[in-house]
């Protein structure tokens, strides 16, 4: 199993990440561009923020984190311009959303979401 589909496996315990999964897998095809499918898991955690226990955020954001602090370039690399920059777009639109992702946030992710933002400015 690679870095990636090991990555993916953590996350798809939680089911609204697993329905975005199996959502773009229908939509794409079962050879989907990983980044395509980072992007649409990304869009599903701030989607479905409320509905995870605090808990289980804490567990899919360390999950997030250790992704990002990966060797797998592929893996770190999708997870930041796919899964946070698509998490990021969506929960900008909802402030209150964003200040409850930020605590949640490792500091290679929040590092990598500053910059991109500072980027954009």
């Amino acid at each position: 199993m690679t870095a990636c589909d090991l990555f993916i496996q953590n996350l798809l315990r939680y089911r609204p990440i697993k329905l975005a999964h199996d959502e773009s897998i229908d939509t794409w095809g079962k050879d989907v561009d990983f980044l395509i499918l980072c992007a649409d898991i990304g869009r599903s955690v701030a989607d479905s923020f409320d509905v995870f226990s605090i808990e289980e955020r804490q567990k899919i954001f360390k999950i997030i984190e250790v992704a990002m602090n990966s060797d797998n370039e592929k893996l770190s690399t999708a997870v930041a311009t796919g899964l946070l920059e698509a998490m990021y777009i969506k929960a900008e639109k909802t402030p209150s959303l964003l200040m409850q992702i930020n605590p949640m946030l490792g500091s290679k992710t929040k590092n990598y979401l500053d910059s991109w933002i500072n980027w954009q400015t």
